[in-house]
């Protein structure tokens, strides 16, 4: 194990950590902790953007050092224009948390540490990551596609390679330092958060905190628990249950020895006429670390929490603090400008976030008084008032709202002009036509449900006038569900009376001065935020070529639910336990139960991760070299591949196009960050099909002659090595490069690397003499 590496990192965060209290504790005056749960993720905001735009021009120490003088300058302005108290307890905490957070997920990757193409992208994480620590400026050039620039949302990989140079490692530990972080950053984010919202409405801070650390960082669905359940039962019953989950009858067992951490990730059938042939990924944050991608949808996460803190923040300031709410929404617009360079998918998150703020804020002004004029009015007589005007207003709230967060995405925008300009691309929205079934949407989201739905039952006495007609209104919701059956719409049978009840009673309590410690307050402003996803995504869906239909749409968005519901089931899972309808303590024994159900996944899952039999464990010798799996799997390419790696700059290696994407090919240029001309099948998404097919014809051509066809290719792609290896000997019979001069050839066992001089390219002299014979 690299003790010394993972000391530096360690001392690196805590710093940035500490550099960030006194912006937080300015923009987060009235939350309990000051924002110090968010306080890493800001510093890191604060250098990451001067480095992005220095970038463009030059990247490296210079636009690093930009950004560390940025920081600095920040926190000086921010300490001498404010007189800033902060209680050190918090602070410890957060640095507490974040430690212990880093510690165990080092101790994790130290098992397990390898780069391997199989089960998702760390591939085209680390070769990002390599090849932005080798860029000069941004973009970085592509690494399976030479000569363009990227063509993928890289904010997090930049920000990776940020915090590789400041602490001076190399993209092999890099890696998994980095992901050790991410992970860290979010369930200390989510933790601090849980922690405000939980005092916000009278309840232990610390409590809450901690179940909303452990929701976002070590929970998991139900999948895992029910195939327990369905082991115990007999097997006709445990068939007709199964089927009804759309759960794979085969290996319930769920002993340490058979136990796979893979199967909890793929709950949603895609298929409804074969569902075990695929399954839409349905991760949650343990699985994504576990599986070790670097990935954009896991490095978003910790600013998301960052952008929902600071929405917090605005939900608790006064109308009059107009100062402080501006400068709140300008944060968030920025902020969500880098969400968006970091993951696409997160950039409507935030901004959707902000607008729920906006709507459930203390309202200022106008809208003050037409909330007393309106709570003053007889039941049911809101919508009849025309004088009021009643609906009106509410629209007229309604389209402000969404004015003000169409600014905010045009502060973003501009924030980082050149990736909109240049990477980020438009995409088709599809009508989703096959929704997720009941059994799945249990298994996904049952976890959250069961605290949710009984902490809305309990804290629906003050929905304005439901209580005063509860036939009028159960009929009506009674209705409602069964048109959503009878349409087929799962998720609004169970989703949709979510949201509309979390939406009254949130209006309800901007028009009533409930006590704090009744109140549901902005915990259902997540709830809400989340259950909008829920239902986004059973409607709607964006049309890529990533993956077979809703795929993505549905991974993507989910992951972000989880990340929005955690904190809200910290708080709910405090209110449950106090719950006792009519004297009987229910609530502790559904804390219980769901606390149990959703913890039976980690254990397991470390159990099979701690004694795994893989050709590339590192247990015997823990270590966070992520060429591990290179060394021990590929020893025949490692000692070629290391080599490329100790090449300067980021010279064109040429290589056998990856079309068989997600196995072992162009390691060369994954596993080194040097652009070949063209790499994996991703680039068919990024660019188009026929020219990603134009340039692996290029590469054919190159690898199978004649000699001067190969040169023409050489010289246009300005080709520095020829990688010769298992792959290239198995695809081309023919290889012309002995007949070239200008290459040197290098020798390592089965790998031949060619390199070549530009400037002395030519045939043989005996197949010059040759051809002029069969002109002659």
């Amino acid at each position: 194990m690299e003790y010394w590496l993972v000391i530096r990192w360690l001392v690196v965060y805590l710093l940035l950590l500490i550099a960030g209290v006194p912006i937080t504790a300015v923009l987060c005056p009235r939350l309990e902790n000051r924002g110090v749960g968010i306080a890493l993720p800001v510093a890191l905001a604060s250098i990451g953007l001067p480095v992005y735009w220095i970038g463009q021009l030059t990247f490296g120490w210079v636009s690093i050092g930009g950004g560390v003088v940025a920081l600095v300058v920040v926190v000086l302005v921010v300490r001498s224009r404010e007189a800033i108290e902060i209680d050190r307890r918090p602070v410890v905490e957060a640095a507490v948390v974040f430690t212990i957070s880093f510690l165990g997920l080092v101790i994790v990757r130290s098992v397990d540490p390898g780069i391997h193409p199989a089960g998702g992208e760390k591939f085209l994480d680390y070769g990002l990551l390599a090849s932005l620590l080798r860029a000069s400026a941004l973009p970085p050039e592509d690494f399976w596609f030479a000569g363009e620039s990227v063509q993928y949302y890289y904010g997090g990989h930049m920000l990776s390679a940020v915090l590789s140079t400041l602490t001076g490692t190399t993209a092999p530990y890099g890696y998994n330092l980095a992901l050790a972080g991410w992970y860290a950053m979010l369930v200390t984010g989510v933790y601090g958060l849980a922690g405000s919202l939980g005092a916000s409405v009278g309840l232990s801070r610390w409590r809450t905190g901690v179940f909303g650390g452990i929701f976002v960082g070590v929970a998991s669905n139900l999948q895992t628990p029910v195939r327990a359940l369905l082991w115990l039962l007999p097997d006709e019953t445990a068939a007709s249950i199964a089927k009804w989950l759309n759960v794979p009858i085969e290996g319930l067992a769920v002993t340490p020895a058979n136990f796979s951490y893979w199967n909890a990730s793929r709950v949603i059938p895609g298929v409804p006429t074969d569902p075990d042939s695929y399954r839409i990924a349905t991760e949650f944050p343990l699985f994504a670390w576990l599986n070790g991608d670097l990935h954009a949808h896991m490095m978003s996460t910790p600013f998301l929490v960052v952008v929902t803190t600071l929405c917090f923040s605005y939900y608790r300031s006064q109308p009059a603090e107009r100062s402080l709410r501006t400068t709140l929404l300008a944060t968030v617009g920025v902020l969500s400008g880098l969400i968006g360079f970091i993951n696409m998918w997160s950039f409507p998150t935030a901004l959707g976030v902000a607008w729920l703020t906006l709507l459930f804020a203390s309202p200022s002004g106008t809208m003050q008084a037409t909330a007393r004029r309106a709570s003053s009015l007889p039941p049911l007589r809101w919508f009849e008032d025309q004088e009021r005007k009643w609906f009106t207003r509410e629209l007229q709230h309604v389209g402000r709202s969404l004015l003000i967060v169409g600014g905010m995405a045009l502060v973003g925008v501009a924030a980082t002009l050149p990736f909109w300009l240049g990477p980020a691309s438009g995409r088709a929205i599809g009508l989703v036509s096959d929704q997720t079934p009941f059994g799945p949407l249990f298994l996904v989201h049952g976890g959250f449900l069961l605290v949710f739905v009984p902490v809305l039952v309990d804290r629906s006495s003050i929905i304005v006038h439901l209580k005063r007609r509860p036939i009028v209104s159960g009929v009506v919701v009674g209705l409602s569900i069964a048109v959503a059956a009878w349409l087929g719409f799962p998720a609004l049978v169970v989703i949709g009376p979510i949201v509309l009840w979390t939406w009254a009673r949130l209006r309800a309590e901007q028009l009533t001065d409930e006590p704090r410690d009744a109140s549901l307050g902005y915990p259902g402003v997540l709830v809400l935020a989340g259950a909008g996803i829920v239902l986004l995504v059973e409607l709607l869906y964006l049309q890529d070529q990533a993956a077979s239909g809703r795929f993505n749409t549905v991974f993507k968005a989910y992951f972000q639910v989880w990340v929005l519901w955690s904190p809200a089931a910290g708080v709910g899972l405090i209110w449950l336990f106090r719950w006792r309808p009519r004297g009987v303590r229910l609530g502790r024994l559904l804390v219980a139960a769901v606390v149990l159900s959703t913890a039976i996944y980690g254990p397991l899952a470390l159990s099979n991760h701690f004694t795994g039999s893989a050709p590339d464990a590192t247990l015997e010798d823990p270590t966070l070299d992520g060429l591990t799996h290179l060394d021990t799997v590929h020893s025949d390419e490692a000692t070629a591949i290391r080599w490329l790696n100790r090449q300067p700059g980021q010279p064109v290696v040429a290589a056998a196009p990856g079309k068989d994407q997600y196995s072992w090919v162009n390691p060369e240029s994954a596993l080194t960050g040097l652009p070949t001309i063209v790499g994996w099948t991703h680039e068919i998404i990024y660019r188009n099909a026929s020219v990603y097919n134009a340039r692996a014809a290029d590469v054919d051509t190159l690898y199978q002659g004649p000699p001067e066809r190969t040169i023409e290719q050489l010289q246009h792609y300005d080709v520095r090595y020829i990688y010769v290896g298992p792959r290239e000997r198995q695809r081309y019979d023919e290889r012309p490069f002995d007949r070239i001069n200008g290459l040197e050839k290098h020798r390592f066992g089965d790998v031949t690397i060619y390199e070549v001089n530009q400037t002395r390219l030519t045939p043989t002299r005996n197949l010059t003499a040759e051809k002029s014979l069969r002109t002659v």
